[in-house]
């Protein structure tokens, strides 16, 4: 077994403090109920350098992913999904909601638009009607299964956001 080399004697919250530019996006986990799952999209965002993070519907998680830097990358919670659209129409972001409808886009041909904030639904009910009639954006990850396949909403957040990430570079 390889011993461990740390990066330095930085912490975590000081590599990221350190970073001068966040990346133009943010994301919302609208009923997501797992600490596992808000767990895996915070660290995608914070890894991304992503803006901030938006919860709706869900209670306080154990942040065992954070690492403290939620004092960097800020998170705010909504009660419901009125009180979220009220918010993010006093925003200059543009919401993209990763789901699987008849109107949802190839993430393969997808365009992103500027400041785009992504979001990912419930592990049981994926998004709900509110949130779709209330985006111009909505966007799957293509899947080769017989089946009506879906991905864990943690791992579908890295695949969207690295998208995004390779795509504006």
């Amino acid at each position: 077994m390889k011993n461990f080399i740390p990066r330095g004697n930085k912490t975590r919250k000081e590599r990221i403090r350190k970073v001068n530019k966040f990346n133009s996006f943010s994301v919302c986990a609208f009923g997501v109920m797992f600490d596992i799952n808000l767990n895996l999209i915070y660290r995608t965002l914070s890894n991304f350098a992503g803006k901030e993070m938006f919860i709706v519907g869900a209670k306080n998680w154990h942040r065992g992913a954070t690492n403290g830097v939620e004092e960097i990358i800020p998170i705010t919670y909504f009660n419901n999904t009125h009180s979220f659209l009220e918010h993010i129409k006093k925003t200059s972001y543009n919401m993209v909601c990763v789901e699987q409808t008849e109107k949802s886009v190839s993430l393969h041909t997808f365009i992103h638009p500027e400041n785009p904030c992504f979001i990912f639904g419930s592990e049981a009910f994926g998004l709900t009607d509110d949130i779709l009639l209330n985006t111009e954006h909505i966007v799957e990850i293509p899947m080769y299964d017989y089946v009506h396949p879906s991905l864990n909403v943690g791992v579908s957040s890295g695949i969207v956001i690295y998208d995004y990430i390779n795509k504006i570079k």
